[in-house]
């Protein structure tokens, strides 16, 4: 999938995201305006030309969550579950008596 990202910005952060998200980078200030486009599957950036823009989707990067908050998160949950559960306890108990 060939995803065109226009950018102004080519600082080594920026080109580092474009390669860790899979984009081809393009310069948007010197992108021709003409009426063929580079052929693409979408297009990303704040700065697409409008040429691009009426003829592919713009591109989405995906939510990526990593491994240890998902792992924090679920630990947390269990927490949180065993103390209403305690308090489930306590509570039945009290209307016990």
């Amino acid at each position: 999938m060939k995803i065109l990202y226009f950018t102004r910005d080519f600082s080594a952060k920026n080109v580092a995201f474009a390669k860790q998200h899979g984009l081809t980078m393009r310069n948007a200030g010197a992108v021709d305006t003409g009426v063929n486009p580079e052929p693409c599957d979408a297009v990303y950036g704040d700065d697409v030309p409008s040429v691009y823009l009426e003829k592919y989707e713009i591109y989405t990067l995906p939510e990526k969550v990593d491994v240890q908050t998902v792992e924090k998160l679920q630990a947390r949950i269990a927490e949180l579950e065993a103390q209403l559960a305690e308090k489930s306890k306590k509570t039945v108990k009290k209307d016990e008596a």
